[in-house]
């Protein structure tokens, strides 16, 4: 613990450095300090509308959602790796970013986008999650205890039929906007970032990630097992239902906000555990911020790597979290 004020005011200057390279990227070249001055200064957005519309109506908002969603996924990875005691487990390889995409898949699908003032998306993510996040381990218990092994492999097939349910959806649905507006969320990305949903999910993804560090030392019992945290005190049912439920509203933010993201709550965890060590206390603020500063660089990337085209960062994520996730695979399988 006591490095890890020092590496949160790091990993804090490394989000700070992403978000203003996040809002400097892009055709209109603007100099950085008349961002700054844009977003602090009435006068200057008065003197300066069009910059004023493209830094915080068009760069802010993409930055905004981009460093919520990798905040989001990266606490609930770091949560249920713990719960699990599985280095592998992470939304996206246990079906709840897929439950997420698919309620959200259909609320889009039957034009309910601008239903209950910009909540049917986030309502329906939430939903979905909270399914898949109870099918994946309703499956996965086997005689009253969970199966790690079991555990990935009812994630993996039930985010492959929730994709595929996501892909009938694609195919079903006859308008085009709706096709796109779909497509575009299974890829992830914040090209189409909502400024105003950004601002309601915020204290929503704060709280959650505020709750699950509160439960920090019920999460570092559970990392010793189930059996040795009861005996040390913890309610181990208790903290499981919550941390579940924690995890899945903190994804369905993510989703809500930036689609099917891939493999950032398996990356970024494990870099964190590097940086602070294994104690949740320090580990899940650090994660927070990593995963926030890990997102807005990704998001940079994917809007600068092939200019005028911008690639979708869920695609960019899963280039370099599919063979990080084999690496730690075959890590745990040569262990004893």
């Amino acid at each position: 613990m006591r490095r890890a004020p020092w590496a949160w005011a790091g990993l804090a200057l490394v989000l700070a450095a992403a978000a203003l390279a996040g809002l400097l990227a892009g055709t209109e070249r603007i100099p950085w300090r008349h961002v700054l001055a844009l977003i602090a200064q009435p006068s200057v957005r008065e003197a300066d509308p069009t910059g004023a519309q493209i830094v915080l109506m068009l760069r802010l908002p993409r930055v905004m959602a981009a460093a919520m969603a990798g905040a989001c996924l990266s606490v609930s990875g770091v949560a249920l790796q713990s719960l699990l005691q599985n280095p592998l487990a992470d939304p996206y390889v246990l079906g709840v970013s897929a439950g997420a995409s698919a309620g959200a898949a259909v609320v889009i699908a039957l034009g309910l986008v601008s239903a209950l003032a910009g909540f049917a998306i986030p309502v329906a993510a939430l939903a979905g999650a909270l399914a898949a996040t109870a099918l994946v381990f309703g499956l996965a218990r086997s005689g009253g205890r969970m199966s790690g092994p079991l555990l990935l492999l009812s994630g993996v097939v039930v985010a492959s039929v929730l994709g595929s349910l996501v892909s009938m959806i694609l195919y079903l649905s006859g308008a085009q906007d709706r096709m796109q507006a779909i497509l575009l969320w299974t890829m992830g990305g914040f090209s189409e970032a909502d400024g105003t949903r950004v601002c309601l999910l915020a204290p929503v993804a704060i709280a959650g990630a505020g709750a699950l560090w509160a439960m920090g030392r019920g999460l570092n019992l559970l990392a010793f097992g189930e059996d040795p945290a009861r005996f040390l005190g913890a309610d181990v049912d208790r903290v499981r239902s919550r941390v579940l439920f924690l995890a899945a509203l903190l994804t369905a933010c993510a989703v809500a906000v930036g689609g099917v993201i891939g493999f950032v709550g398996l990356i970024v965890p494990h870099a964190a555990r590097r940086i602070v060590g294994p104690d949740h206390r320090a580990l899940l603020p650090a994660a927070f911020l990593g995963g926030a500063a890990f997102l807005v660089l990704a998001d940079l990337a994917a809007r600068t790597v092939h200019p005028p085209m911008e690639v979708p960062v869920g695609l960019l994520t899963g280039v370099l979290g599919g063979p990080f996730f084999l690496g730690l695979l075959r890590a745990k399988a040569g262990k004893p």
